[in-house]
């Protein structure tokens, strides 16, 4: 009987440490292979999506849910996609080792949420926060000239405007975590608001590359680039990173630093940033052979509180005099997790410059001598506020399976300050633009293989635009230092003067379809109405507007895309698109007064929206085995009603006008008639091993107006390549830019937006150019690292096609990082 009952407890005690051990094995931990440090944000899902869990801080995930005949789905945007079963976890000691991926394979921007590339039949690039730390850009723009077939073309050194397919500025779409930034004065020709993004907070980049963006808007004619920062992550201890980089071209000093942490359930994360940038040192080796393109020989030491009567001589023509800046960002997101169903997100963005020299105006002439004592940026400044509800339900209901709602508000401020020599006056101009928007998302899949997925939803946005000017009197004291005696508001304002609204309602429908393993479909379509409504002082302005001192413009589209994806085997893929757009005049487009190179712009009311017809074949391979990708996309865009400025005659027939003193002739925004873009993009990657990465893209575009004219700001021929060793600990890469001659004779020279005036000269147009450049990082410990890269190590000169400022020469950068 003791025997017995001996024998009864030892067999209770052994169930129940085969229990509590089997239990213990439901938590499976996911590692980075190459650095063995957790993975976070690891999604774990069954095939129907009925079950979906997230790894926490420490790479953990409890899997019990899950029966032993489901297979295990482990996806990150990052790294490599695969799946298991509960034994073969077991037969793992429930560890998973994820591979950084060659090309990544989840996408988020497409349908706004996680889509196997595969499933994707639009071109796309990615910039993974793997890579992004990597690279280590001073700004978003340096960040995304990173990017295959993105050109990047700089006025100033405080810029960076954004070239997909030969279209750019108000015809790209930026958004940053699921919110559009374009708004209602987005100007043609070429736009810096995307240097108000902190690239050190980023944690991923994706791009879209021509006009298929159903779930973001219509007026996306040649992509979108959606930028996704950092997130809080639940259950995480306190964490404190810091950053500092340094760099020689242009005296950069920047610092970073970021707390995260949570409580029960909530989590934050924070971040401050500084940088500080001096004057811009130019290459010196000119093979290109024109000694002197770019030089800068005479620049100006005023600035609002200083006077200096006369250009002054610059002792090294090689540095950029007046190209220096400042700007501080600051970032809290907020997450509260009350239970697996609702998620809410509070998202707060601040990012403010000092003032921004505007170097080509700061260069021009008048006779011998500079003809701007003053021309420079305001403080740039922009603040974002969001609040996003995510609720997924226990049980999917019929209509949906998730939703997600997003209320945001931004507050975007910009100004303009001028003043020429010999002028005791200067000129600012104000402009303050408030956005408010709302978008509802519905995702709904419609079968249990998850074959068939529905995404719906609508947005709403309303833009405030404020537009002010006034003149100061200055005068000089001793010291050269200024007062001013009188503000006087005689100054025409750069917008209607009382104020415009513009207002954007859509709704959209993406549905996808997958037909057996190799076909699948997707079609969307959008509803859009846009509505413009701005009012001019008489007193001002009557000159230029027909009498009238209002204008009321409101217009409609149905846009659609149509893709078909054709994959034949499971490393071949076969694209086609079809897509629309629509672009609806803005008060940019509609309502500005100002003067640009000799010319000056005036509102034209009869302006149409511009239309895009777009046509792409796309093919690709990718063989994980052996790590080979390639693919290549060929693309043709037809543009109708296309919006450029062109010379312009008043109703009285009159060609020129008296603009702050000085007569100039005149010039509008007009719908041009059609445009045709077509050209090719190519990229490579190449995985040799485990370690050894070699990458390469080529870009070649093409565009012309109707009329035989060349369209503006179509990029050369461009190619970019890299090689390196990425071990985890040890990164180091050399990488190779490249872009052809652009010769004069092939750009736009009506518009301006080229800026042939900034070439080597009229015939020559902006040279080839090319540069070689290294960079090695390498982790001292788990929490620190430091990294260094020699940038244009040949010091070439040159300039980025259309580009007002000459590139960095060679330039030595050093950068650490360190967190607890």
């Amino acid at each position: 009987m003791g025997a017995t009952l001996f024998q009864k407890y030892l067999l209770s005690g052994f169930c129940i440490f085969c229990t509590s051990t089997f239990i213990n094995a439901q938590t499976i931990t996911i590692l980075d292979r190459d650095t063995q440090k957790p993975v976070s944000e690891v999604h774990v899902y069954n095939d129907s999506r009925t079950k979906l869990l997230t790894t926490d801080s420490d790479g953990k995930v409890d899997i019990s849910s899950f029966s032993e005949r489901e297979d295990i789905l482990i996806q990150h945007v990052s790294y490599d996609f695969v799946f298991f079963t509960k034994r073969k976890l077991a037969a793992l000691e429930y560890q998973v080792f994820l591979d950084f991926s060659v090309l990544p394979e989840i996408v988020l921007s497409v349908s706004k949420m996680e889509i196997d590339q595969r499933q994707v039949a639009e071109q796309m690039g990615f910039l993974t926060q793997k890579t992004i730390r990597t690279q280590n850009p001073q700004t978003s723009a340096d960040l995304l000239q990173n990017l295959p077939s993105v050109a990047v073309q700089k006025t100033q050194m405080g810029g960076g405007s954004i070239n997909l397919r030969g279209l750019e500025a108000n015809k790209v779409l930026l958004v940053v975590d699921g919110v559009r930034m374009n708004n209602a004065i987005y100007r043609t020709g070429h736009l810096q608001n995307v240097i108000t993004l902190d690239p050190m907070i980023m944690r991923r980049v994706e791009v879209i590359y021509g006009p298929s963006s159903i779930i973001y808007g219509s007026d996306a004619l040649g992509g979108v680039i959606h930028f996704y920062t950092q997130m809080p992550q639940p259950n995480k201890p306190f964490k404190v990173v810091g950053q500092v980089r340094r760099s020689t071209a242009n005296d950069e000093v920047s610092t970073h630093t970021n707390f995260s942490f949570s409580v029960d359930d909530i989590s934050s994360f924070t971040s401050f940033s500084w940088q500080s940038f001096g004057d811009l040192r130019m290459g010196k080796d000119r093979k290109h052979g024109f000694s002197d393109w770019g030089k800068v020989h005479l620049y100006s030491e005023n600035s609002r509180d200083n006077y200096e009567p006369y250009s002054t001589k610059n002792s090294n023509p090689e540095l950029q005099k007046g190209t220096g800046y400042a700007q501080g960002d600051v970032f809290q997101k907020l997450l509260w997790t009350p239970n697996p169903h609702h998620k809410v997100l509070f998202n707060f963005q601040y990012s403010s410059s000092s003032d921004i020299p505007r170097f080509d105006k700061l260069m021009e002439r008048e006779g011998d001598s500079l003809k701007f004592a003053e021309w420079y940026y305001g403080p740039q400044k922009r603040s974002l506020y969001s609040l996003q509800w995510t609720y997924r339900p226990t049980k999917p209901l019929g209509i949906f399976d998730q939703m997600v709602l997003n209320a945001s508000f931004q507050d975007v401020e910009e100004s303009r300050i001028n003043r020429k020599f010999k002028s005791i006056r200067r000129i600012t101009n104000l402009e303050n633009v408030k956005i408010w928007g709302i978008t509802a998302d519905a995702f709904k899949t419609l079968s249990g293989d998850s074959s068939r997925l529905l995404n719906y939803g609508t947005d709403v946005r309303l833009n405030v635009v404020g537009s002010r000017a006034f003149a100061e009197e200055l005068e000089p004291t001793k010291g050269g230092k200024i007062a001013i005696q009188n503000i006087t508001y005689d100054v025409p304002e750069r917008y209607p003067d009382r104020g415009s609204y513009y207002g954007t309602a859509g709704i959209y429908m993406l549905y996808m379809h997958r037909l057996g393993h190799s076909n699948r479909f997707k079609f969307g379509l959008r509803y859009t109405h846009n509505v413009l409504r701005s009012q001019w002082s008489n007193n001002l302005f009557s000159n230029f507007l027909k009498g009238e001192d209002f204008l009321l413009l409101s217009n409609s589209a149905l846009t659609f895309s149509l893709n078909y994806l054709f994959t034949p085997h499971i490393n071949w893929k076969f694209s086609f698109v079809l897509s629309t757009g629509f672009r609806f005049p803005n008060v940019d487009d509609v309502g500005q007064i100002r003067e640009k190179n000799g010319k000056l712009a005036i509102p034209n009311l009869d302006l149409r929206p511009e239309k895009a017809y777009n046509f792409e074949i796309g093919i690709s391979y990718y063989n994980r085995d052996i790590g080979v990708g390639i693919s290549s996309y060929v693309y043709f865009n037809n543009i109708i009603d296309y919006i450029s400025k062109a010379s312009f005659a008043l109703e009285n027939g009159a060609t020129k006008a008296i603009y702050e003193g000085d007569t100039y002739p005149l010039v509008a925004n007009q719908n041009l008639g059609s445009a045709y873009i077509f050209g090719n993009s190519t990229q490579m990657v190449l995985n040799l091993g485990r370690y050894f990465k070699v990458s390469a893209s080529s870009t070649y575009t093409y565009g012309v107006k109707n009329t035989g004219e060349p369209l503006p700001s179509i990029p050369p021929f461009f190619a970019k390549g890299s090689a390196g060793v990425y071990t985890g600990r040890v990164n180091t890469y050399v990488y190779i830019d490249y872009y052809a001659q652009k010769w004069g004779r092939d750009m736009d020279q009506i518009s301006g937006i080229d800026n042939l005036s900034q070439a080597a000269s009229m015939e020559a147009g902006y040279p080839s150019w090319y540069t070689l450049n290294a960079v090695f990082s390498y982790e001292f410990h788990t929490n620190v690292s430091i990294s260094f890269a020699l940038k244009n190590m040949w010091d070439r000169h040159y300039k980025t096609f259309n580009s007002s400022i000459s590139a960095p020469g060679r330039n030595f950068v050093v950068s650490m990082r360190w967190s607890n």
